[in-house]
């Protein structure tokens, strides 16, 4: 069964001074969706607030990012880093560690963010705070069939898998079909896979993009359709 959440972040602001928790935001929040059964899955983040604790659950490859501050009796948890700046104490120091491997990669490691205070939430964990408790519980993973294979198998069990997968999408289709066609791998191997299941693409779309930059895309594009001629043409937007 699905359990469908909302599609909009928000921001959850605690205080833990007083007797009883003490917070602004949705008191309850549910974003995105859920699988439920023996292993839970899907693409969430989601959370309670009682008046002694909150109780955070996230999926399990952390698909939906939201960020968390702790600091003394307070926490601000988020799906956005600069709602939580505005909330913090002027002087939240820079992981100056994190932002250099965010330079260089494109991406952080981890649940770093380029503050030393803010964190990302953790995959597949349930996160508890209360006054003087923050746990990080990690929820059973599903079991994984491991099957020792070589490079040239496991690119072979690739291809028929996804060749097998587009066969299924296209199987019966009775409407005109257009492919969106970049010089990138994926929309070429998608393209090669509709020809192999006999669903030939009507019209390939391309994206024209302004000058200065550069159009490869449209001209790996238009070199692809040449060799589909007369099945494909290109026209760019």
């Amino acid at each position: 069964m699905i359990i469908f959440g909302g599609t909009d972040g928000t921001t959850l602001t605690i205080d833990f001074s007083a007797a009883t928790l003490q917070c602004t935001g949705p008191r309850k929040h549910f974003r995105g969706y859920k699988y439920v059964g023996e292993f839970s899955d899907g693409a969430y983040v989601t959370w309670a607030v009682s008046d002694k604790e909150v109780v955070i659950e996230t999926d399990a490859l952390g698909l939906v990012p939201y960020f968390i501050y702790r600091c003394d009796n307070k926490a601000i948890i988020s799906d956005s880093l600069i709602k939580i700046l505005d909330l913090c104490p002027s002087n939240i120091a820079v992981d100056w560690a994190a932002l250099a491997v965010f330079l260089r990669l494109g991406h952080h490691i981890g649940d770093d963010t380029p503050f030393n205070e803010i964190k990302r939430l953790p995959a597949n964990s349930i996160v508890t705070i209360s006054h003087n408790r923050f746990t990080v519980n990690k929820k059973p993973s599903s079991p994984i069939d491991i099957r020792p294979t070589s490079l040239s198998g496991a690119i072979e069990n690739y291809a028929s898998i996804f060749d097998s997968t587009i066969c299924g999408i296209v199987e019966n289709l009775d409407r005109e079909l257009i492919q969106p066609l970049s010089g990138g791998r994926d929309s070429r191997h998608i393209l090669a896979a509709l020809m192999k299941a006999g669903s030939r693409p009507s019209i390939c779309v391309t994206q024209a993009l302004s000058p200065p930059q550069r159009n490869d895309d449209v001209t790996v594009s238009k070199l692809i359709c040449c060799i589909f001629r007369p099945i494909v043409t290109a026209h760019s937007v």
